[in-house]
C-alpha cells in the first residue's frame, strides 16, 4: 500500500480514537499530518491530557502502528504472562482469578529503588478488541489510582492501529520533592509508550490468534 492510502486509512479509522481520548478526559481531534507521519515510520504518538506539569497524576492517551493483523496483537496483549515486556518497569504480572471474560491480575511495577504493588481488575471484549483495566481498591495497594484501555483497530494490508489512554495516580509525593517533576515525566514516556512496547514485542515473538 503506498503512503497516500495509509494517510487515507488513518484519518477514516481516528473516529475510533474519540472514545479513548473522551475517557481521558480530553475532545476528539484528528491526527495532525505530523503525527500521521509519526504512525507510518513506526513511532509513537504521545497526548498529554490537560492538566498541571508534574504531580502525582499522568494521565493522557498515545497510538501506534503495528504490522500484524488485530487478532495476533490481541493474542498477546491478552496473555497476562507477555505483560512484564509490555508494561513498563513491571517486575511481576500474573493472573489471580479469572471468570469468563473477567480476571484480577496481580501487578508489581518499580525499579531497585521504589516498587508499588496493585491487583487490577481487567475486562475483556475480544469481539471488540478492547480491553479495560481498573485499579481493584478492595485488595491491598500502593497506588491511588489506575485505569486504561486499550483498542485495537484494524487497518489495511492486514495492519492494526493500538489506542492507549491510561491514568495512573501513585504516590510520588517524597519521590519528586528529592528528585524533582523530571520523576513525573520520565514515568509518563514510559507509560504511555506501551503501543510502541506492544508493537515491537509482537513483531519479535508473534502468537498465533
Amino acid at each position: 500500500m503506498n503512503r497516500g492510502r495509509h494517510i487515507a486509512a488513518l484519518v477514516a479509522v481516528f473516529t475510533f480514537g474519540a472514545a479513548a481520548i473522551e475517557a481521558a478526559g480530553q475532545e476528539p481531534e484528528r491526527f495532525s499530518t505530523d503525527e500521521i507521519a509519526t504512525l507510518l515510520e513506526g513511532g509513537v504518538v504521545h497526548r498529554r491530557a490537560p492538566g498541571p506539569e508534574g504531580g502525582s497524576v499522568i494521565a493522557g492517551s498515545s497510538f501506534a502502528m503495528v504490522d500484524a493483523p488485530p487478532a495476533v496483537v490481541w493474542a498477546t496483549l491478552t496473555n497476562v504472562a507477555d505483560w512484564k515486556c509490555i508494561f513498563p518497569n513491571t517486575f511481576e504480572a500474573r493472573t489471580l482469578t479469572r471468570r469468563r471474560n473477567a480476571s484480577a491480575v496481580k501487578m508489581t511495577i518499580g525499579n531497585r529503588f521504589f516498587s508499588f504493588d496493585c491487583v487490577l481488575t481487567v475486562v475483556e471484549n475480544p469481539q471488540r478488541f478492547e480491553l479495560f483495566y481498573e485499579l481493584n481498591k478492595k485488595r491491598p495497594h500502593d497506588i491511588e489510582e489506575a485505569k486504561g484501555h486499550v483498542r485495537l483497530v484494524a487497518l489495511p494490508q492486514g495492519r492494526t492501529l493500538i489506542a492507549f489512554t491510561t491514568m495512573v495516580e501513585v504516590p510520588f509525593g517524597p519521590i519528586i520533592a528529592l528528585m524533582g517533576d523530571a520523576v513525573t515525566r520520565v514515568m509518563e514516556q514510559r507509560i504511555l509508550d506501551l503501543p510502541g512496547r506492544l508493537r515491537r514485542w509482537v513483531e519479535k515473538n508473534r502468537r498465533p490468534p
